[in-house]
């Protein structure tokens, strides 16, 4: 980074433990900025998480606000759509044959909102009070946090770990949009939650690493190792073409 100078507090210990529990502290203070979970006010909603479980569920999709089991959905490209975002196809008067190619919206106004959105960019007094530059650095701080964390859960094959992750992922899915990797993790899921037998629950929680050289905490995913594979192939017939077979 070129710092060839760097500024030590006026309150920095002299210690060697001192030092390593200052260090500790301000580590301690990064994480709380990135990470909620030690936060008072996240501590206090775990403490009271039993008293909101026996909170009645409230259903927000569709216009008619009800959990239709084997009812399929659409969605409205509105991701603020304030009737629903996901409607049943009987709510909407749709059959499944006739589901409209490209986008669709639940309403002239949803379709409208979205246009206007994409033309204007809504400026509020609230957006210029933002610290964007804190945001940021706190982003990248998750993501490279988050990414230490995922390769560590990938080197000790901890599949439980893994599984987890792919929970995360799949709100991140949901939010940004993305079906066709929702509905693989939600499948991913599904099958280890009783989708499947026993054994492959087993296989798709514990085998999804592999450990090519046999050390503890050396582990690599398998997606990895079969294009390592991929590319020794190719290469192999690569070479076999380029050598000249002389006849006789």
């Amino acid at each position: 980074m070129n710092i060839e100078e760097l500024e030590v507090p006026d309150n920095f210990p002299t210690s060697k433990d001192e030092q390593l529990q200052y260090l500790y502290d301000i580590v301690n203070k990064i994480i709380d900025m990135v990470y909620v979970s030690s936060q008072p006010i996240v501590k206090q909603i775990i403490e009271n998480k039993d008293a909101e479980s026996a909170t009645i569920d409230v259903y927000y999709y569709c216009i008619c606000k009800l959990d239709i089991p084997g009812s399929k959905m659409i969605y409205c490209e509105n991701r603020n759509c304030k009737r629903g975002i996901w409607f049943h196809y009987e709510c909407v008067d749709l059959e499944e044959e006739n589901v409209p190619e490209g986008l669709w919206f639940c309403s002239p106004a949803c379709e409208k909102e979205k246009a206007k959105r994409k033309s204007k960019k809504k400026v509020c007094v609230a957006d210029s009070l933002l610290d964007r530059k804190g945001l940021y650095v706190s982003k990248v701080i998750w993501s490279g946090l988050n990414q230490k964390v995922r390769r560590d859960a990938i080197r000790e094959n901890d599949g439980e770990r893994i599984i987890l992750h792919w929970k995360m992922d799949l709100l991140q899915f949901f939010e940004k949009h993305h079906p066709k990797y929702f509905l693989i993790g939600f499948r991913l899921l599904a099958s280890i939650n009783g989708a499947v037998s026993t054994r492959l629950q087993h296989t798709l929680k514990w085998n999804r690493c592999v450990n090519v050289n046999g050390r503890a905490g050396n582990n690599i995913a398998m997606d990895l190792q079969m294009e390592y594979y991929n590319k020794e192939y190719k290469g192999t017939v690569f070479l076999i073409n380029s050598i000249e077979i002389p006849f006789f």
